[in-house]
């Protein structure tokens, strides 16, 4: 190869990396789509990725000229638009449909675009997550209100975050104080009201049930940095919450003590299979999942809590298994007949399964029903971790086996869908 190209092949390759890192991917899945892109453009390369900095060795047939390019970024706020567009433009760059000039031109147009969607919807998102949750928690309606209510707190916050860096670093303090605040208050005015419900369907969207999701995943396939990196920073978001949590609590009962009213009825459960679709709705909103795009996140949601609700009769955490199993497997498939990120599906959904829904129950068990009933049901909640990392290497491992198999009965259907979706668009 001329020198010439290989310069072009090398930006392009860096600015893939920069832009990866932007819109957020595993690092396994970059490491991947990485090596696939540098293989079709004919230059080898060793890539080593992790979610804060992503080390990329490039040359051409003379190893002794090999480039070290080090990309450093903190980790993605998962624009799972723009991701889907960065997807595709790599496909047309493997197939040799575009040049590397060209491909970084679309990634530099990509990056300029503006947001999918405007500030109504995503303030509508914000409530539609926090009434999804408050349903599938299993709280009385007027905490199911309340919750989706103090999501427009969320929403406030978020956009002022915008604007300010300062703000940005305590963002998950200031939103977690903040309506821990206001659901207490609410609390003194309406004693039925459980606060700590209302409080965590107000800043839902905040738990990072993806990144630890993610990162041990991370773990469990052997990627010790990336595991790690990925839970120490979804850990760093769980305390900045409970240190919101708790400062929001303690101005208000400091003020005056909190009477507890008398415990009304949760939502019925079958409302649950109408929240689960409006909650990945909102959080498929806030993540900005194309419009497109919106239908393949809401068929992997309500095929999760198919299987969260199958399971549900033969144990307490057999649900979250077969969910976890059916999430992981069905991500692979889309990704596979779409050519668009896993993350679609998983990132939305994955908030059905997390541990921080247990928790809460925990937390609505002792308050409703006493410390002791309360106690009993901790030991669920470490159970569920387990059964949710078992159910998503389970998920991986059958479709890794089977992957040719699938491969070849998904291919037509793959080239019929890019085909209905080119004439679409």
């Amino acid at each position: 190869m001329e020198q010439e190209g290989f310069d072009r092949a090398c930006r392009f390759l860096n600015a893939l990396v920069a832009a990866e890192q932007s819109y957020g991917v595993s690092s396994t899945e970059m490491e991947s789509m990485l090596g696939r892109v540098a293989h079709a453009l004919h230059i080898q390369g060793q890539f080593l990725a992790t979610p804060t900095q992503v080390q990329s060795i490039l040359w051409d047939d003379d190893e002794d000229g090999q480039r070290l390019h080090i990309s450093v970024a903190r980790a993605g706020d998962f624009d799972l638009n723009k991701l889907a567009q960065i997807s595709e433009l790599v496909e047309h760059v493997v197939s040799g449909e575009i040049t590397p000039d060209i491909g970084l031109s679309r990634i530099r147009a990509i990056k300029r675009a503006g947001p999918e969607y405007g500030p109504a919807i995503n303030a509508m998102a914000f409530v539609l997550c926090g009434l999804g949750f408050g349903v599938i928690l299993g709280i009385p309606w007027l905490d199911v209100l309340l919750g989706g209510a103090l999501g427009i707190v969320s929403f406030v916050l978020t956009r002022l975050a915008m604007h300010s860096r300062g703000l940005k670093r305590t963002l998950e303090v200031l939103v977690a104080g903040t309506s821990a605040l206001l659901a207490t208050l609410l609390a003194h005015v309406l004693p039925v009201s459980n606060p700590e419900a209302v409080t965590v369907c107000a800043f839902i969207f905040f738990v990072p049930g993806f990144g630890l999701t993610l990162a041990a995943g991370e773990l469990m396939k052997g990627n010790t940095l990336s595991g790690l990196i990925g839970l120490t920073g979804a850990a760093v978001i769980v305390l900045k919450l409970a240190i919101g949590v708790l400062i929001g609590t303690a101005i208000v009962h400091d003020l005056a003590p909190l009477l507890h009213g008398r415990v009304e009825p949760g939502v019925p459960h079958a409302w649950t299979w109408l929240a689960a679709p409006v909650l990945v709705l909102g959080l498929s909103i806030l993540f900005r999942v194309r419009r497109k795009d919106l239908v393949w996140s809401l068929l992997g949601g309500i095929t999760v809590w198919l299987g969260v609700e199958l399971g549900s009769g033969l144990g307490y955490w057999h649900g979250t298994f077969i969910g976890a199993f059916l999430l992981m497997f069905t991500s692979r498939v889309f990704a596979l007949l779409s050519r668009l990120p896993p993350a679609i599906i998983l990132l939305p959904a994955v908030m059905l399964l997390v541990p921080g829904v247990a928790a809460l129950q925990v937390l609505y068990t002792t308050h409703s029903l006493g410390a002791i009933a309360g106690l009993q049901s901790t030991s669920h909640v470490f159970v569920l971790i387990a059964s949710i990392l078992g159910g998503l290497l389970c998920g991986e491992t059958v479709w890794i086996i089977n992957r040719a198999a699938i491969s070849a009965v998904t291919s037509r259907f793959s080239r019929i869908f890019r085909k209905n979706q080119d004439i679409k668009e």
